[in-house]
């Protein structure tokens, strides 16, 4: 299940299909990753020790996708809700 969620994720990204909710998805699977690295091996930061700084930079990066998704979702719909309409220098 979490190779398919991966994989799908990792497409939709790649492919920029559904981007917003793909990045979000994204995060959820570093955070879940993360939590699973913590009951697995305990705390432990640095990459010799098994730690999890790879997927939570990941999991950051994913957020940062979404955040600007969003970002970009919400001003195209507010540019096609309130077209500015200008007028030429000729008239």
């Amino acid at each position: 299940m979490a190779a398919t969620a991966e994989l799908s994720v990792a497409v939709a990204l790649t492919l920029g299909i559904c981007t917003r909710f793909a990045a979000l998805g994204s995060a959820a699977l570093m955070a879940i990753a993360v939590y699973s690295l913590q009951v697995v091996k305990g705390f432990g930061w640095t990459w010799n020790t098994g730690g999890y700084e790879y997927p939570v930079f990941w999991g950051i990066c994913s957020l940062a996708v979404a955040l600007h998704a969003w970002q970009a979702w919400f001003a195209a719909r507010k540019t096609a809700a309130h077209p500015v309409t200008r007028l030429s220098a000729a008239e």
